[in-house]
Parts: structure tokens; sequence; C-alpha cells
């Protein structure tokens, strides 16, 4: 059997392409606009990995690249939520070693590198064999299919708080929300903190303009007499809406917006035929607490990482001690 290991460009390719028509479903950290948007606002450069076996694929995954000190590091990016790597074969031993031996041809790349799976990935088997770092994490899908439904399995408290807000006619939907007002409200919930929000004001306006200038993102907000009260950054993929981000006002009025424009994305994609709502993390208790409230399901997901030797691991200890902030929060 010949095996081949393709890496592919950015732009299109009929043998990416022939690869994703063989995957069940697809992370939106591997759209072509997404990847666009990485590099064009942080500068990361994606690579795209592909195992072909007989001109056949088997395995592929998407790495998102930076140079240190000429040494090569795929790390999973803050907004990129999931970055699997992928097997096609239609049994799971064949699907395990695949994912194996394209972990094997990781290391011999990279000095660090990164993969997140999907929420309920059964097994992270081929991880633990090659010996990477495995930190099990949780994101948290709210059921959308029928909102009312999900509605009546929320905590009573949140229900009748969403159903007040959605009676409040001064909280009016903002389709586009602007980037500099959102960020506003980012550094108001993250200084509650005594943290700083992952981006800088420049940064986070870039990646705004950016998601809505390429069609993948959208960023709704409420706004009562003239002033921004909840904002929330949401990508629409597949049968998933992810909420990226969602800050908001800091008192009551702030606290209602929020419920109301979770249920304006809930039932805006109900209504297109999405299935779920990704909240994301729940590694914060406070934060966990409050998506369970919302019905919230609990799925697991692996934070893979492998890092070659010493000076690797020094490089990346550097940069969380540069970068450490409180990630997830809503």
């Amino acid at each position: 059997m010949a095996t081949e290991w393709l890496d592919i460009p950015a732009g299109d390719d009929s043998r990416w392409r022939h690869f994703l028509h063989e995957v069940p479903a697809v992370p939106f950290s591997w759209d072509e606009r997404f990847l666009a948007v990485m590099h064009r606002v942080f500068r990361y450069h994606p690579r795209r990995l592909l195992l072909l076996e007989n001109n056949q694929p088997r395995a592929g995954g998407v790495f998102f690249v930076r140079r240190r000190l000429g040494k090569e590091f795929s790390t999973v990016p803050f907004f990129a939520f999931y970055l699997p790597v992928i097997a096609t074969a239609p049994s799971v031993y064949h699907r395990m070693n695949d994912v194996a031996q394209f972990l094997e041809h990781i290391e011999h790349q990279f000095h660090m590198a990164e993969c997140v799976s999907m929420p309920g990935t059964p097994l992270c088997l081929p991880y633990v064999w090659r010996g990477w770092e495995i930190q099990v994490q949780a994101s948290g899908l709210l059921p959308i299919g029928d909102p009312e439904e999900t509605l009546q399995a929320m905590d009573s408290e949140e229900r009748r708080l969403i159903r007040k807000a959605r009676k409040m006619e001064s909280l009016t939907v903002m389709p586009s929300t602007p980037a500099a007002a959102f960020y506003d409200l980012l550094q108001g919930v993250y200084g509650r903190h005594d943290k700083k929000p992952p981006l800088s004001r420049r940064q986070f306006e870039r990646f705004i303009t950016a998601l809505e200038e390429t069609e993948l993102g959208v960023v709704p907000g409420i706004e009562a007499n003239g002033t921004l009260q909840a904002a929330t950054v949401v990508i629409p993929y597949g049968n998933t809406v992810y909420g990226l981000m969602l800050a908001r006002r800091l008192d009551t009025t702030g606290s209602l917006a929020a419920l109301k424009l979770i249920w304006h994305v809930m039932t805006t994609y109900s209504a297109a035929g999405l299935e779920w709502y990704d909240l994301g993390g729940m590694e914060i208790p406070s934060i966990a607490q409050f998506k369970l409230k919302l019905g919230a399901l609990p799925r697991v997901v692996y934070r893979c990482r492998f890092i070659r030797n010493r000076q690797a691991r020094m490089l990346r200890n550097l940069a969380s001690l540069k970068n450490k902030t409180l990630r997830n929060l809503w």
C-alpha cells in the first residue's frame, strides 16, 4: 500500500475537498474563511496536512503554526474551539490506527502541537498511545431544534427571566454590533475579575470586522435607549451555531439583555434549521452553572498536547504566562 503525506497550502484544492466529502462533520476552524481570518488578524500560518493511502484520504487535520526561535509551534487559537485530527475509515480499529500514524508524523513536524477533539468524541486512545498530554474538558451544547421545549427544560429562574426579557420592548435587537462598543463591554466583564480581555482592542476590532466581511460570523447585540447592553459573536456552521463570546453591562438590565440575546440566537438559528447552540467551555464553575441552568448538555472534549523537549516546554510556558486570561467568560 502506497502512503503519501500532503502539506496543502491555503486555497482551493481538489484533494482536500475530496477528504472533506468523506468526513461526516468538520469544525468551522477548518473553513477557508476562518483560516484567512486567523492569518490576516493574528498572523498564524495555517497548514492542512493529509494522509493518503493508494491516493485515498485516510486522515487529515488543520494546524495553526507560528515560529519561535526558529522552531515551529502549532497551537489551538482562542477562538478556534475545536481542532481535531479526523480519520475516514469505516471501522474504529482503522480510524484509531490512522490517527496514531498521523500523530507520529505531526511529532516530526512541530516542536509543539495541540489538538482539541470535537464534543462527544468517544475516545482519545491514539493520543494515549503516542504519549501526548491530555486534559479532559467539556463544552455546553444547548439543543435549539425546538426552543420552547428547551425553555421548558431550563432552570425555573432562568426560564422566568428569559420570559421577562422577551417582553421588555425597551430591549431591542441589533443585527450588527459596533466592535468598539462591544469591546467596552468586554473590558467591564473581564475587569470584574481583575483580568484583561484575551485580545487587544485593535485585534478584537480587526477580528470582528474580518468575520463579518467574510460572512462567517455574526455579531448581534441588544440595546436600550441608545446604549449597548449585551453583544455576542456567533458562527453558524453545519448544524450548530457556535457562541465565541458574549459580554454585557454589569447590572440588572444587562443581565436581562444577555438572556434576550441568547434567546434571539436560539430562535434565529432554530428557524434556519440548526440543531445546537455551542456555548463553549465549562471549566470555570460559575460559568458552567449558568450554562447548565440554561439547559446545556455537557459534552466531553479532549485537549491533547505534544511537546518535544524541555526547550519547547519552556517557550510554551512563557507564552502561557504572557497570555494568561480568564477564558470562556460569559
